[in-house]
């Protein structure tokens, strides 16, 4: 019996990815190689594209659904290790950080959730964001959380049965807030998200060709800050003032209000 929890992997990289669009993920993962402690996953949507032989090490699920929260799910579903890192095929990754990264997930007192920081492909000195120096994250801070950010305790999802809401993410009228609502989920069972105040993966940081505005982004944003109750309103009106003044979109601000008031509860199956 100790040998079989001797060999789980201490860590799952999964990534979720679609036919066609896999070669930027496939080049990282041949540059990367094996690790003894790791299990690399890879979630494929619309359809099969086979790896290279190099890459046999890696599990390959063909997820004959969409979305990226599905593919998500799929990563809980079918992997094996201690902790779970979200990644997206357009991400960049680092060898020696992902060993010092494992480091930390050997220690007794690692929280269920960290929150490494992302830095820009394009010049690694910037972050993609800016980031507190808080150590444990509040509840309202998780709005601030993206998905390649996120490592969690697989045993403590799988204990509490918690899963990203299929309604929400891209590949859905929702294309939003999906890690938000996973994380609201974990704290609402005492799980701890901790800052890791050091970059350990690489997202380009170029907004061109992505789609950072519509009415069901705001939609979802609105339903998300219903979880907060009365504080939702004042999320809401902040947003609503600083996404007006940038994108002069008056149904934008109505869908975060639609969203408000529709709640949370209206978007869960």
């Amino acid at each position: 019996m100790n040998n079989l929890v001797q060999q789980q992997p201490i860590l799952t990289l999964g990534f979720s990815t679609m036919k066609g669009r896999s070669q930027d993920m496939i080049a990282l993962l041949l540059e990367l190689g094996t690790f003894e402690q790791i299990e690399i996953l890879v979630v494929m949507q619309g359809g099969e594209e086979p790896l290279p032989p190099a890459l046999n090490h890696v599990k390959l699920i063909v997820d004959t659904k969409m979305g990226i929260s599905h593919s998500r799910n799929q990563v809980i579903t079918n992997s094996a290790g201690c902790f779970i890192w979200f990644l997206d095929d357009d991400v960049w990754l680092d060898r020696n950080d992902i060993e010092n990264l494992l480091a930390k997930l050997c220690k007794p007192d690692c929280p269920e959730v960290l929150r490494v920081q992302i830095g820009c492909i394009e010049n690694h000195s910037k972050r993609y964001k800016a980031y507190g120096n808080n150590h444990q994250l509040s509840r309202l801070q998780l709005l601030q959380v993206s998905s390649i950010e996120v490592i969690v305790n697989r045993a403590f999802i799988l204990k509490y049965q918690i899963r990203f809401n299929e309604n929400f993410g891209l590949g859905t009228a929702l294309p939003a807030t999906e890690e938000v609502n996973f994380l609201l989920d974990i704290y609402r069972y005492q799980g701890v998200v901790v800052n890791l105040p050091k970059v350990f993966v690489y997202h380009s940081c170029c907004e061109q060709g992505r789609i950072l505005a519509n009415e069901g982004i705001f939609l979802a944003r609105g339903a998300t800050a219903s979880r907060f109750g009365t504080l939702g309103l004042a999320i809401i009106f902040r947003w609503a003032c600083r996404y007006f003044i940038r994108y002069r979109q008056l149904s934008y601000v109505k869908s975060l209000i639609q969203g408000y008031y529709q709640g949370y509860s209206a978007f869960t199956d």
